[in-house]
């Protein structure tokens, strides 16, 4: 027969450990059965993360999720880490003495035994006497949130108190209030023992005058675990008290700087509104002006202040500033453009009377129209102001005057060539006009016509000069071929 163990444990080669069976030739990653200690801190808890990487726990009996680790998977986990450590001593060769190990086992199995809740610190006013009854059958029998129905009624079947309640409805609708009672009373005794642990461990801190809130772990932790009300404590416990405590003095501190920020920000700001700042003042500037008042010289607080939230203070009142500026020459401006359209207005109208009165029109050129303005306030309020000056409104007017003449000397040049007349370029107005129509001069003032019969007549000469000099070029042209 083979005196060769009917498991063995083993080591990958990254360090994980696994069982082979040589019975029959098989491994696995999980503890047999046959390799449990008879009390084995069982936990039928789970640790799952979220995607977001936020751990949480799931009962795969009960079916219950917990954020918070359950007391029993903490003990667990202990267990485990302690198990494997008896292991690892037992595979070192030579075997090392797990005597340590085993009594640390042992207490662990003890405080597993020991996760119970009284009857007497449930609240049990509402309950009838039938469901006090029932309740304290399930305490009695050590039922936890971990209990499912099934498993609650298979072990309290055959018990004289089961039948309590008779209704099995009933019995189910208790078994459930129970448990949340339960998980009540169980989450308030977790809370008063990490509580007053914590006590502990923070009446120690408040009492070592070095620790604020930069201290760092690694500089008090032999100290810490060295102090004798603290030995029941594990190192991990106490350095998450520690750094617990560190957060809430650097939350302390940083609200104390907080608010000290926020006085200087107002006092800050205050003392900048009531400062002669321009919007094109610089930041060095306003340091000298600032630096100079009576309110920041005797006030220590406000120079401490951070100086980069004063120069955005600066730079928003600055911003402020240049904006009522922009608004002012915006207001300014607009200003300026109604009394400058005003004044254009005002000579437009003063032009169209003189054109009433004949003293301008479509012949009137600028020194000719000038002594008559020059005097005049419209034009006087006009001079060097934006838009269209003086001198062009004169000929916009001359144009506007010039257009109904420029139409009628077209319409008698349509009408000269329809009747095949060629004016002579020194044709005398008289006889121009003997050859009008009186639709011709509707409209018209004599200077009007005037002025058409002085236009064709310089546009004949231009024609008649234009002939003369193609003749003299044929003329020469022959000479050239004699």
């Amino acid at each position: 027969m083979s005196t060769e163990p009917l498991w063995m444990i083993l080591k990958d080669p990254q360090g994980r450990r696994y069982y082979y069976n040589s019975q029959f030739k098989f491994t696995t990653w999980d503890r047999p059965e046959e390799l449990r200690d008879a009390r084995a801190v069982e936990c039928s808890w789970k640790e799952f993360k979220t995607p977001e990487g936020k751990p949480y726990f799931f009962n795969k009996v009960s079916l219950i999720t917990a954020w918070e680790a359950p007391p029993l998977y903490d003990l667990h986990q202990e267990y485990t880490k302690l198990k494997d450590q008896q292991e690892d001593i037992l595979l070192a060769q030579p075997p090392g003495d797990p005597t340590e190990i085993n009594q640390a086992l042992e207490e662990v199995m003890k405080r597993a035994d020991g996760e119970d809740i009284r009857f007497q610190q449930m609240q049990t006013a509402s309950l009838t006497p039938a469901q006090k009854r029932y309740w304290e059958l399930l305490c009695e029998l050590g039922v936890d949130e971990s209990w499912t129905w099934e498993r609650a009624m298979s072990v309290t079947l055959f018990h004289h108190l089961y039948h309590a309640i008779p209704a099995l409805a009933d019995r189910r609708a208790t078994f459930q209030k129970y448990q949340t009672e339960y998980r009540r009373v169980q989450d308030e005794s977790r809370e008063r023992r990490v509580e007053k642990r914590r006590q502990v461990v923070i009446s120690i801190l408040r009492d070592i005058p070095s620790i604020n809130a930069y201290s760092v772990w690694r500089k008090y932790a032999s100290t810490l675990q060295e102090t004798s009300t603290l030995s029941g404590f594990s190192p991990e416990e106490i350095r998450h008290h520690f750094n617990a405590y560190i957060k809430s003095l650097q939350r302390e501190e940083k609200a104390q700087e907080e608010e000290v920020r926020k006085e200087n920000v107002a006092k800050f700001q205050t003392l900048l509104e009531s400062l002669p700042l321009g919007a094109d003042t610089t930041w060095a500037e306003a340091q000298e002006i600032i630096g100079e008042t009576p309110l920041y010289q005797a006030d220590e607080q406000l120079r401490q202040g951070d100086p980069r939230d004063y120069l955005n203070l600066f730079d928003r009142h600055i911003e402020r500033l240049e904006e009522e500026h922009r608004v002012r020459m915006r207001d300014e401006r607009e200003e300026q453009d109604v009394k400058e359209r005003r004044n254009r207005e005002d000579l437009r109208a003063l032009l169209h009377r003189l054109r009433e009165t004949g003293e301008v029109g479509a012949a009137t050129r600028w020194q000719d129209a000038y002594p008559l303005l020059r005097d005049h306030p419209a034009y006087q309020e006009a001079l060097g102001q934006g838009g269209s000056t003086p001198q062009e409104l004169l000929w916009d007017m001359v144009e506007d005057a010039y257009e109904p003449i420029y139409q009628r000397r077209k319409d008698i040049e349509k009408f000269f060539k329809a009747q095949a007349f060629r004016p002579d370029p020194e044709i005398s107005f008289d006889t121009f006009t003997t050859h009008l129509q009186p639709e011709h001069f509707e409209s018209m003032s004599r200077r009007d016509m005037e002025m058409i019969h002085e236009e064709i007549q310089q546009k004949a000469r231009y024609k008649a000069r234009d002939e003369r000099q193609r003749q003299d070029r044929v003329q020469k042209r022959r000479i050239n071929h004699l």
